[in-house]
């Protein structure tokens, strides 16, 4: 993962913005490196680009997790011809696994697709280098050829100088963060991360297509009301900017497609079931093929991570890959696979987050008798109570005991975190710590800015940050831990595949499956637009990189073209299910039970425990909701 920065200055080379580079640096600690440029006059002198629109600085941050060695960015040839800032994970490039360092991969085949061929120049270059417009075209449709061919999160900005342009975008799913912002004076800046200087207005490329910046001026209208290409003035910039959108290739191409992204994903198989639905069960073939294609995603993720530097010389190794835990089948599914991947003694960080939540204690010590509210800890209480804080400590102690009560086990996903596996490492969160990094949690998933985004956004800054508690093996103690694994999995994207949302539940019982693949179609469509951009925001904060093994193209791919009987259980009879009685996912909780743990395979799909947790504490405060994070009170 890396933290990446273009701008693109009208006078001078732009300065990186205010808390822009230790933001970058904090989400890539292994390199930092700035290259500031100018194109020469002799550049733009055949294809007219203004000086005022040529000076150009690269940035990027490099937290080294493929290859052997660390690979510096921004990458660049050595006349600068082509500059590349490359934040993701490429694990195939046109169905091949990437072997090494996947930038320097990238980087190579970006440049070849840029690169105009011999055939297409029909009379000599100019001076600099430059190819003439004939081949224009052609090497832009290499390019989106070549991007299209990418599986795995990106969002890169790619510098072509010979054709005077700036390409930048993120990947279908946008797993990656890219954000545009415009300077006061008049510069243009992409960067994964916004900086604290509020004159700049940061707001979030769109994970829609290829976005070309024309450094060439002026606007042409030919080509900006081509088919298939839309053009852009993104938040009044001043260069020419065009999108060239994904679009599903068919069989016979149309203008739409000679000059688009293709996309890894078909359409969704809408095929209804006949009068007899086929029953989903465990020997079926989709069960099998699903922890097939979940095993080979998690095997890319997994295996190659560098190992960490042990720190404790009782340690043999650290922990090198974490997972988001909140005990749902979608998590301990892939917590037991990664278990049978790894290596023997390989550990596994479980990582639960729970806020203490004050309203939820008050209620809680209501219920418990006078003697065990009266038990332990009387001399921690405060001196008097509030009805914003009750009468118990301030701050909880490590294992958050509490006169009776741990103020942590309250929370949801502590519950079935602790219902699914035992060993976890606890990361518990009290009031005030979550209240005092507000300001900050705010300011990392910016442009977003809703209480729902904030209150998502809590949980992964805390998970992410990784400092908690685990219990000793006698169970009665706690030790203080931060885990150290940089790649952080989440189950992110089952729900989306396998109709686990109550909604899909609710769309089947209004209109059949008719109005279950509508909603199934409706999901996946906007998981380019499901703020996974702003996850990367805050959890990137923290020198970690969160991975999405149930987004993997190929896997997708085999969800979306499978009839929706084999991948969910609605319309079917589950008693034979053997305790499994949603409909939702079912696929997903058979493979559960294969994999014996039974408990995960019938646990009942629930609201994010984390989010509401911290909901519910934000009503504590002051007793409203908000529109938004810096908007005004309903």
């Amino acid at each position: 993962m890396c933290g990446i920065f273009c701008s693109v200055g009208q006078v001078a080379p732009q300065d990186l913005p205010p808390g822009i580079q230790k933001r970058l640096q904090d989400r890539g600690p292994d390199s930092f490196r700035q290259l500031p440029i100018r194109i020469p006059e002799a550049d733009h002198a055949t294809l007219h680009c203004e000086p005022s629109k040529c000076f150009l600085t690269f940035a990027a941050s490099v937290l080294s997790l493929r290859g052997e060695a660390l690979f510096a960015q921004p990458v660049a040839d050595s006349k600068l011809a082509h500059i590349l800032c490359w934040n993701g994970e490429a694990w195939r490039i046109a169905g091949q696994p990437v072997v090494g360092n996947d930038t320097h991969v990238v980087f190579k085949h970006l440049v070849q697709a840029a690169s105009c061929r011999d055939s297409e120049l029909h009379g000599p270059s100019d001076p600099s280098g430059n190819c003439i417009r004939d081949c224009h075209d052609a090497s832009l449709k290499r390019i989106l050829n070549a991007v299209g061919g990418i599986s795995g999160p990106y969002a890169f900005v790619f510098f072509d100088r010979a054709h005077q342009r700036i390409l930048f975008a993120r990947d279908i799913l946008g797993r990656r963060s890219l954000l545009y912002g415009l300077t006061p004076d008049g510069g243009v800046n992409l960067a994964s991360i916004s900086g604290s200087d509020p004159s700049t207005a940061w707001t979030e490329v769109e994970a829609d297509g290829l976005y070309v910046a024309d450094l060439a001026g002026p606007l042409d209208q030919d080509r900006y009301n081509s088919p298939g290409v839309f053009g852009y003035s993104l938040a009044g910039s001043p260069v020419p900017i065009y999108r060239y959108p994904w679009i599903r290739p068919g069989p016979n191409p149309g203008p739409n497609e000679r000059l688009s992204l293709p996309s890894h994903f078909p359409t969704l198989n809408k095929s209804l079931p006949g009068p007899h639905i086929p029953h989903l069960h465990r020997d079926a073939a989709s069960v099998e093929t699903l922890a097939q294609k979940l095993r080979s995603s998690l095997s890319a993720r997994v295996e190659d991570v560098p190992s960490t530097a042990a720190v404790n010389q009782h340690v043999a190794e650290l922990p090198r890959v974490a997972i988001l835990f909140s005990g749902g089948v979608d998590c301990t599914v892939l917590a037991r696979l990664v278990h049978d991947i790894l290596p023997s003694g390989r550990i596994i960080d479980l990582l639960n987050v729970a806020f203490e939540n004050p309203r939820v204690v008050k209620a809680a010590r209501a219920r418990q008798s006078p003697k065990e509210q009266n038990s332990g800890d009387a001399e921690n209480s405060n001196e008097a109570s509030s009805p914003l804080m009750p009468a118990y400590p301030r701050q909880p102690p490590l294992d958050g005991k509490v006169q009776g009560l741990n103020v942590y086990d309250l929370c949801p996903d502590r519950l079935s975190g602790r219902a699914s596996l035992a060993e976890l490492q606890q990361i518990n969160i009290p009031y005030a710590e979550a209240i005092s990094h507000r300001e900050q949690i705010i300011s990392l998933m910016k442009p977003h800015n809703t209480e729902m985004d904030l209150s998502i956004a809590y949980a992964f800054y805390f998970a992410a940050r990784g400092s908690g508690v685990v219990r000793d093996p006698d169970g009665q103690t706690s030790t203080i831990y931060t885990s150290p694994a940089r790649v952080l999995l989440s189950g992110l994207g089952a729900d989306e595949l396998f109709a686990g949302y109550s909604r899909h539940a609710a769309a089947f019982g209004r209109s059949g499956f008719d109005g279950l693949l509508d909603e199934l179609e409706l999901d996946f469509n906007r998981l380019g637009c499901r703020n996974l951009g702003r996850d990367d925001r805050v959890i990137g904060h923290w020198g970690k990189e969160v991975r999405y093994p149930y987004l993997d193209e190929d896997l997708v791919q085999w969800a979306l073209a499978s009839p929706v009987w084999e991948k969910c259980g609605f319309g079917q009879d589950l008693k034979g299910s053997n305790g499994i009685a949603e409909p939702g996912k079912l696929v997903l909780r058979l493979l559960a039970q294969i994999l014996n743990m039974p408990g995960a395979a019938s646990m009942k799909k629930r609201a994010v425990g984390i989010s509401q947790s911290y909901m519910e504490i934000r009503q504590l405060m002051n007793g409203h909701r908000y529109n938004s994070v810096h908007g005004q009170r309903k």
